[in-house]
């Protein structure tokens, strides 16, 4: 193999992804219906007709277990609604009755005096249905099936974590094969716990990575799931295509967030574009979670990274995610210092960092 310079002793690819810790606010606070500062708006609909009475929650963390730091004025006869909300990163949900969707542009970032418009598509979310499992003794069942536009749907794989610790990343404690044309997945032998269940079909094939814009994710309504021994628990899983290129894990924020910008060429300095962009806390890079995932470059080979804190950060680009990269895959590191790593002051944003990545190679 003749991988590039530097590759086998920095770059054993990981899973790219981090979650960001935040704390949960004490209770939910009703906003009235605003223009004014920052926030979200939009409308909320069933197929094509408007839903009115339904709330936005915008919750601090994830697992969304927790009171919502805030809600929204009911909507009105035309669907549209209204959240007031304090500059900070948000995980979305919406609901009306046994109807409910978590917004395909989580985790969604509110900055400065600026308003950003998502329209959510509201499905029926069958509540779980327990029974008895007369053939299982000292263990649980989940069974359940995936939906798209209410029909089945192949390709895709249900996640069973435990909590947030791991930032919902990975294959997780359990993990179905991809499903057939039918949808429906099974996860046998499940302990007795509480447990959060995603599912996920990634447009790339990929069983591993970021999730990216137009892959489809489900965020189980009812989460977290209660497995109790000698029970199968069944359940529907609706869901909802990724409405930005950013996996739920990897971006910390945006506005005053310290981070940096800018291109990832090819050695001849032409814009290479699906390339994402890593920052790593150790100079062994592959060998630890990156802090850090960038958005995918674009045509003109243009990327954005947030990081979580200021600091030193170890700096590299890579066409793929997972094992070690494949012959002609693009991948590369910043060469802007003998060691690839770029400081970052409080709230300071760099631009113009430039990323070369080369194919890799095989003799």
């Amino acid at each position: 193999m003749n991988w590039p310079a530097g590759f086998k002793t920095r770059f054993h690819w990981i899973i790219p992804v981090l979650f960001p810790v935040v704390l949960v606010l004490a209770g939910p606070v009703w906003v009235a219906a605003s223009a004014a500062g920052p926030g979200v708006d939009g409308r909320l609909v069933k197929g094509e007709d408007p839903v009115a009475g339904g709330v936005v929650s915008a919750y601090r963390t994830i697992d969304m277990t927790g009171e919502p730091a805030a809600l929204s004025s009911p909507s009105d006869p035309e669907g549209r609604y209204s959240l007031d909300l304090k500059p900070g990163v948000y995980y979305l949900a919406a609901s009306a009755g046994n109807m409910w969707t978590w917004c395909g542009q989580n985790p969604v970032s509110v900055a400065g005096k600026e308003r950003s418009w998502i329209g959510f598509a509201l499905t029926s979310w069958p509540e779980p249905v327990v029974r008895l499992a007369g053939d299982m003794s000292a263990e649980g069942r989940i069974r359940g099936k995936v939906l798209r536009d209410d029909e089945p749907i192949e390709d895709v794989t249900v996640s069973l974590y435990f909590d947030e610790a791991e930032g919902f990343r990975g294959l997780g404690f359990m993990r179905t094969p991809p499903t057939g044309r039918d949808g429906v997945f099974t996860m046998d032998m499940v302990p007795s716990g509480r447990y959060f269940l995603i599912a996920r079909r990634r447009g790339s094939g990929q069983s591993v990575g970021p999730m990216v814009k137009g892959d489809l994710i489900s965020w189980y309504r009812y989460n977290p799931l209660r497995v109790e021994e000698g029970k199968e628990i069944e359940v529907v899983l609706p869901m909802v295509s990724k409405r930005v290129d950013r996996d739920i894990h990897g971006v910390k924020g945006s506005g005053d967030r310290p981070g940096f910008e800018g291109v990832v060429t090819d050695p001849q300095g032409r814009p290479v574009e699906g390339v994402h962009v890593f920052a790593y806390l150790e100079p062994e890079m592959g060998h630890h979670k990156p802090a850090a995932l960038s958005t995918v470059t674009d045509e003109q080979g243009r990327y954005r990274i947030y990081l979580p804190d200021d600091g030193r950060y170890y700096v590299g680009a890579r066409q793929g995610y997972g094992d070690n990269p494949s012959p002609g895959e693009m991948f590369g590191h910043y060469e802007g210092t003998a060691d690839h790593s770029l400081t970052i002051g409080v709230g300071q944003f760099l631009k113009g960092i430039s990323i070369k990545v080369e194919g890799v190679l095989v003799q």
